[in-house]
């Protein structure tokens, strides 16, 4: 687990993600924080998906299992 705080462009940080390795990005900004979601990256599959806050948790569990 890692986290930044506006620390460069959206695309560094997506560069440095992938650069240490992240399965996942969450990402978190003024639009997410309007609509009440956030947006999950899934690095290895190059997609992106809003979701409900409270679902980020079951989300990630059934992608992990084995």
């Amino acid at each position: 687990t890692d986290r930044t705080f506006g620390g460069g462009s959206m695309k560094s940080q997506m560069k440095r993600a992938d650069r240490a390795g992240a399965r996942f990005v969450l990402v978190i900004g003024e639009n997410e924080l309007a609509k009440g979601v956030v947006a999950l990256r899934d690095m290895r599959e190059s997609q992106q998906e809003e979701m409900p806050r409270d679902s980020v948790g079951e989300y990630l569990k059934s992608c992990l299992r084995p």
